[in-house]
């Protein structure tokens, strides 16, 4: 479970430098 949380803050990370942390968030 934990690391599925880490997994997931990794790839917000990375998708928020490419602005499409909105787009994450809405799926």
């Amino acid at each position: 479970m934990l690391f599925v949380f880490a997994y997931s803050k990794l790839i917000i990370d990375n998708i928020t430098k490419n602005d499409g942390n909105t787009m994450f968030f809405q799926e």
